[in-house]
């Protein structure tokens, strides 16, 4: 498998979805305010770059800087499809055994099945079927 580090742009998604869907706080860092998500945007680009050192050793791994903007628009798509991306990028290594990556995979397995619950009520799929 390959690795890289992803955009800022990626970036800007998972942690919009963190800052729509935590509740004061995400893996004990609060998310009140910019400059909490921007603390929490760098500390996922240095789990992102630890990953990277892990499959990459003695690779000089450039961490961007992080600051956060809230995509007012962003689509519970775009915000999983974003973490699902960072995930796959930082499975290498520990990283996937630490307390921040399995905040994101609990998060992004959230709104996996937050996608597949309206797109079954769009389909019409009843929630229970009535006997045979």
């Amino acid at each position: 498998m390959s690795a890289f580090m992803i955009t800022t742009e990626t970036m800007q998604r998972v942690v919009d979805a963190i800052d729509k869907r935590s509740r004061g706080a995400f893996c004990g860092m609060p998310t009140y305010d910019s400059a909490c998500l921007d603390a929490i945007g760098a500390a996922l680009f240095a789990m992102n770059a630890a990953a990277l050192n892990d499959r990459y050793p003695g690779t000089a791994i450039a961490v961007p800087q992080f600051s956060y903007r809230p995509l007012g628009t962003a689509r519970t798509t775009e915000h999983y499809h974003a973490l699902a991306c960072f995930l796959y990028q930082c499975s290498e290594g520990n990283v996937p055994e630490t307390e921040l990556f399995q905040a994101v995979e609990k998060l992004s397995n959230a709104l996996a099945c937050e996608i597949a619950g309206e797109m079954a009520r769009k389909e019409g799929v009843p929630w229970d079927w009535e006997e045979a």
